[in-house]
């Protein structure tokens, strides 16, 4: 049965929150949240601030599974080295045409375990050369991704040996995925 909290929805582990200011209504249920396991966040209106990550750190030991629609920026605040989420192993971004390379990079540096990368095609393409130049990332967070799940791929827009290239990245790639939607 889901639990409602402040607009935001609780279900067998799954946190999807809407509103990240309502976040003071979820902190006052530590018992609900040290179940969650995934927590998807439709905040496309504010930047994600050092405050929720931290709240994630300290309020949801079990969370695996970060997942981020309308995803755009990081406030300036959050900086690799502030904090880390060591238990997640499963990122989503939903693309989002304002989305830069800075806040992705960012958000890659505080998950230090992440194992499955699920991003949009698009966003692949908009970050790829970036992440090219990019070695500390892709020592520190790209070898140890071994799943990539690449949605809405666009087949008219695809690189030149694009699986190849996206292995170059990834280079400890097991699934490589592409869908459609």
């Amino acid at each position: 049965m889901p639990c409602f909290i402040g607009g935001n929805i609780i279900h067998e582990g799954e946190l999807h929150l809407f509103s990240i200011s309502l976040l003071l209504d979820i902190n006052n249920n530590t018992v609900l949240m040290e179940k969650v396991r995934q927590i998807t966040l439709c905040d496309p209106q504010s930047p994600y601030t050092l405050k929720l990550f931290l709240f994630l750190q300290s309020n949801c030991p079990r969370l695996r599974e970060l997942w981020f629609y309308g995803f755009t920026h990081l406030n300036d605040h959050v900086l690799p080295t502030n904090i880390q989420l060591s238990k997640i192993k499963m990122l989503l971004i939903a693309y989002d045409e304002t989305c830069q390379y800075k806040s992705v990079r960012r958000l890659l540096l505080l998950l230090p375990n992440l194992k499955v990368l699920a991003i949009t095609h698009q966003l692949l393409l908009t970050i790829f050369n970036d992440i090219c130049q990019d070695q500390h990332i892709r020592d520190t967070r790209c070898k140890q991704v071994y799943e990539l799940i690449l949605g809405y791929y666009d087949y008219q827009n695809q690189m030149k040996n694009e699986e190849d290239e996206v292995r170059r990245i990834f280079p400890n790639l097991k699934v490589f995925d592409c869908c459609l939607e």
